[in-house]
């Protein structure tokens, strides 16, 4: 097996116009670790050059290659380099760390660690800037880091003497430039000041969040990039910036989706990116999409459809899916294919059930793309709307319509057979929540919905654990007795009526000053369901058929009628558009702790907020028809309509969830 040397170079033209290529914002944001025989070079790390306070004199560079210290000497071009020898066709670790002699003593700046894999003869890795490790090296461990301390003219040797520092969280929405391309071969970098790392894209991917810890200075650039990994060379192919005029701790910036730039290094009219995604070279003009024009889609929600503002639509081309734009309930979309190609376009309606989502409506048509600018339009009667998931006879828009299950078979009631028994009468004081647990006797009721028969004062029916609760009203007077039915009812004929019971309310005498006072409760816990798989850290994080927050109480509530509830919400750094709806359930048992946690069947929402969710801002849902007793009881967050996630501050945060219920009584008495 031959040996031969390790050399870090940057191409031969390159290794002499780095720092000017750099300097004017090259948009090329790697170098490559070659290995040759020529030896080791290292160029100066951009950041280290741009410290005008260093003397290149006080500049030393090591490297570690397989084990074995490689010291390293500057160059004429200002690189560093060395000789090491290492085997033919293995893989090894390379760490190359720069340091600076600061008041006599010794300063890591900066390092950088590799697996470099040879071949008989070369071997290369890519170098990116934001994988070069600065923060972890801290002398005087004060939490800013050496290479800041360098920047900012403090002493990094002295714990005392530092920069003021803030935090900054850099949210970047996807390019809209993408589409539903599906092309992946990107990374999303930022840079905050002088510091620079890799976004982290969120579990839908049309997000990207990164946090910072910089010098309070202002005006403070921050720019993010989206990277191709496709070339070799990490070309920053579309970017946009923000200068930030006032900087305060935590404080964060948003990136929309369509403020990016176009690069088009080639000049060929055809963006980088869109030649990315049509697989042709970035860098040659001559080699650029051809043919192709781009096409408008347009529908609406069918006029059947009860509610039209709580659904979404998808739309697809083939099998891809392509992001639609929504102005009430009108839906369009632009796209783009090769002129004479055929495209099977298909629109779906669709709602979720329990988180669950299913179509309402779909339409489907094979149209040829002419020309640019070509409008593809799907009419009312071109939507299908007889579709039954559950097989069970009834189309799902009009289960939505009822509010019975559209995935789940309906339980058909035999009006003969159905029957309850008697309820005994109970006796209460005025104002007090009543409770009467397991009533049973509801004999082949199947599960046709129980609803109130008299809608005289607040009443409650759980069916799953068969409880009703009721609130005698605080101005009642003493040796009344208040009446009112519970009954059965067909779901799809509100006057075919099966079974009824009475329930019979003796009141007491009492004596008091009836008032309404506000309590406010915050959860014990709270977690996120990401397709079952349970969430506990980090904030609350709602998407439409994907991410489900649960928030726990277990409070005790006061005697009195409930005359007014409401959940108060803080987004945390991820804003969205869209309907959140809270659900109530007094069965879920479940931890912070759980693996998974399978949602109950849920009924109606008790409450329900469409706006733009602004990070940092907090905002209130009124809630009703709450079912609540003293003990354990779960709130769960669903979003019901929008196409992006939602995050919220959850209990761990100073304005995390809250909960407020506002009663009507005897306080005090």
């Amino acid at each position: 097996m031959s040996d031969f040397i390790l050399k870090r170079t940057i191409f031969a033209a390159l290794a002499a116009s780095l720092i000017v290529g750099c300097e004017s914002g090259d948009s090329q944001v790697t170098d490559t670790l070659t290995v040759d025989s020529t030896g080791l070079s290292v160029p100066l790390p951009q950041r280290i050059r741009s410290i005008t306070a260093l003397d290149p004199d006080d500049i030393s560079a090591l490297a570690m290659v397989n084990g074995v210290q490689v010291p390293l000497s500057r160059s004429g071009d200002g690189s560093y380099r060395g000789q090491t020898q290492v085997a033919a066709r293995s893989t090894f670790p390379v760490t190359i760390e720069f340091s600076e002699t600061f008041s006599g003593n010794k300063l890591v700046l900066a390092s950088n660690s590799q697996q470099l894999s040879t071949s008989d003869s070369n071997a290369s890795v890519r170098l990116r800037r934001y994988e070069y490790d600065y923060d972890s090296h801290d002398s005087d461990n004060d939490s800013v880091s050496n290479i800041i301390e360098r920047e900012e003219d403090t002493d990094p040797f002295d714990g005392t003497d530092s920069p003021e520092m803030v935090g900054v969280s850099v949210l970047a929405q996807r390019p809209s430039a993408l589409g539903s391309s599906g092309f992946s071969d990107f990374i999303v970098e930022a840079t905050v000041g002088n510091s620079i790392r890799r976004l982290t894209a969120s579990a839908s991917g049309n997000g990207f969040t990164g946090e910072f810890r910089v010098p309070r200075r202002t005006p403070l650039p921050v720019t993010v990039s989206l990277v191709e990994l496709v070339t070799g060379n990490d070309f920053r192919v579309s970017n946009q910036s923000q200068q930030l005029s006032v900087l305060t701790d935590q404080q964060s910036v948003v990136f929309t989706a369509d403020a990016y730039s176009a690069e088009d290094r080639d000049g060929d009219g055809q963006s980088d990116l869109a030649e990315l995604i049509a697989g042709t070279n970035i860098s040659d003009a001559g080699n650029s999409p051809v043919n192709t024009v781009s096409y408008t889609v347009m529908f609406s929600v069918p006029a059947d459809i009860q509610n039209p503002q709580n659904v979404y639509a998808e739309l697809r081309a083939g099998s891809r899916s392509i992001g639609l734009s929504r102005n009430t309930n009108n839906y369009s979309a632009t796209d783009s294919a090769t002129a004479g190609d055929n495209v099977t376009l298909k629109s779906d309606i669709l709602d979720t059930f329990n988180g669950q989502p299913y179509v309402l409506a779909t339409a489907q048509t094979t149209v040829q793309i002419s020309g640019n600018g070509q409008s593809v339009v799907f009419t009312e009667s071109d939507f299908q709307l007889d579709i039954d998931t559950d097989n069970d006879g009834v189309a799902n828009y009009i289960e939505r319509q009822q509010g019975t299950n559209p995935l789940a078979a309906n339980v058909v009631v035999d009006p003969v057979s159905c029957s309850i028994s008697a309820v005994p009468a109970v006796t209460a004081t005025a104002g007090q929540r009543v409770s009467i647990d397991n009533i049973s006797g509801f004999v082949d009721c199947g599960s046709a919905p129980f609803v109130l028969a008299s809608s005289e004062f607040d009443f409650e029916w759980n069916q799953a654990t068969d409880q009703i609760q009721w609130t005698v009203p605080a101005n009642t007077a003493a040796g009344a007795t208040l009446s009112f039915a519970i009954a059965v009812r067909n779901p799809a004929d509100d006057n075919e009526e099966y079974a009824t019971v009475a329930i019979n309310t003796l009141v007491q005498a009492t004596e008091c000053t009836v008032t309404t006072e506000q309590f406010v409760f915050t959860p014990t816990r709270d977690v996120f369901r990401s397709n079952n798989n349970v969430v506990a850290a980090g904030p609350l994080r709602v998407e439409l058929g994907q991410r489900q927050a649960l928030i726990g109480f277990n409070i005790s509530l006061p005697e009195g009628e409930l005359v007014g509830a409401a959940l108060t919400l803080t987004v945390a750094s991820d804003g969205g558009n869209g309907t959140i709806s809270v659900f109530h359930d007094n069965t879920l048992v479940w931890s912070e702790s759980d693996d998974s946690i399978d949602l109950p069947v849920l009924s109606s929402a008790a409450g329900a907020l469409t706006q733009t969710w602004v990070p940092n801002q907090s905002s209130v849902i009124p809630l009703t028809n709450l079912f609540l007793s003293s003990g354990e009881f779960t709130l769960l967050l669903l979003q019901t309509t929008g196409n992006n996630d939602i995050s919220f501050n959850s209990i761990n945060n100073s304005d995390g969830p809250e909960l407020t219920l506002s009663y009507s009584g005897c306080f005090g008495s």
